[in-house]
């Protein structure tokens, strides 16, 4: 549709690393229903709204998307930036019996074996390329999140929303009339990674 924006926050968390992978993984369990419940249910922001982990070869993070019909890309991001800021008070929220429910079910997925002969061949690659020949990685992560706990997963939350290492993304219809976003633009990408704590 013609009449469609949308607003992408990338929220980066560190270098790959098998704690910091099972933290993001265990906060996100119950985040993302947050996320959706808060922006899509109660404040009808857009029709679509949903996060996921957003890993890479060197960096991991999580992903936060909104697109809307009604409200500009840039009240859509004020908006997710006030979630983010009541997402810590989430997770310190959690009882220990929820913390373990999610821990869990990171374990349990983690451990799954592959189904196809495609799951298995990209599996590979990622250990073999990615992880330059790590191939263990998921049973590293795995036990990364058996031994982390709830204090140590909220000081990695707080760290990486404190900091916003992020990235935004603005996308409007080409006749709309929007206030510019309250954030930094990049104008110059060379001198962006240069002067900016990015991964």
């Amino acid at each position: 549709s013609s009449d469609v924006c949308s607003s992408d926050l990338s929220i980066q968390f560190g270098r790959r690393d098998p704690e910091l992978n099972a933290a993001i993984r265990i906060g996100h369990a119950h985040l993302q229903t947050s996320f959706y419940t808060n922006l899509r249910t109660k404040q009808q922001l857009g029709y679509i709204v949903h996060s996921s982990l957003n890993f890479h070869e060197k960096v991991l993070g999580l992903l936060f998307l909104v697109q809307s019909s009604v409200y500009d890309p840039v009240e859509i991001s004020k908006r997710a930036h006030a979630w983010v800021e009541t997402a810590i008070k989430e997770l310190e929220d959690l009882n220990e019996e929820e913390f373990e429910g999610y821990r869990t079910a990171v374990v349990k997925e983690l451990l799954e074996e592959d189904k196809t002969v495609n799951e298995s061949l990209d599996t590979l690659i990622f250990e073999a390329v990615v992880m330059k020949g790590v191939f263990n990685y998921r049973k590293l992560v795995a036990d990364a999140a058996q031994a982390i706990t709830k204090d140590r997963m909220i000081e990695i939350f707080k760290d990486s929303f404190k900091k916003r290492a992020a990235l935004s993304i603005y996308l409007s219809t080409e006749d709309s009339e929007i206030a510019l976003p309250n954030e930094t633009i990049i104008s110059n990408e060379t001198d962006y990674k240069r002067t900016t704590a990015v991964f």
